[in-house]
């Protein structure tokens, strides 16, 4: 037997769905603070093969993506001291983590140009809050090597600087 609850509008929330939803929020803030690179983009129209191929290209880059409530994510932004990227969190929207400073912008710049669907709204880099004003524009993460350094065995340093484009 099937029983349906309804709530009411206006009376208060669930205290277990309350402190749940306020452990996300933690989650996420703790996220936000602790990573290097944080990229937001909107994955509407990717096929779920697409997502997948998404997730494992992050996963092998050691970059974490998740979906989150845009409510409870942009409550965790403003926690977190980033409240400008709460501009971008509107639609469905993937969040990715690194902790490298470009594998985050790199794997999803190069999914992007790959698959169309996939649009870069804005993240945090380097402790700033890259976003572009209206969330229409694709944000190109363009990374630079080092210049004229390689190490003894003959490789490039790992990229150590992100250059933004498309941003006004």
């Amino acid at each position: 037997r099937l029983s349906i609850t309804r709530r009411v509008i206006g009376k208060p929330m669930n205290q277990a769905v309350l402190e749940s939803k306020k452990n996300v929020v933690t989650e996420i803030s703790d996220k936000f603070k602790n990573s290097s690179s944080t990229v937001v983009a909107e994955y509407r129209g990717l096929s779920v093969a697409e997502v997948t191929e998404l997730r494992r290209a992050l996963r092998a880059e050691g970059v974490d993506m998740k979906v989150y409530k845009n409510t409870l994510a942009a409550r965790a932004a403003e926690d977190a001291g980033f409240a400008d990227l709460k501009d971008v969190l509107t639609g469905p929207n993937a969040i990715t983590f690194g902790q490298d400073e470009t594998a985050a912008s790199r794997v999803m710049a190069q999914f992007a140009k790959k698959h169309k669907a996939l649009i870069l709204k804005g993240g945090i880099v380097e402790g700033k809050v890259v976003a572009h004003g209206k969330a229409k524009k694709i944000i190109v993460f363009k990374m630079k090597a080092k210049k004229n350094e390689r190490t003894k065995q003959g490789h490039r340093q790992p990229y150590t600087k992100v250059e933004i484009t498309g941003i006004k």
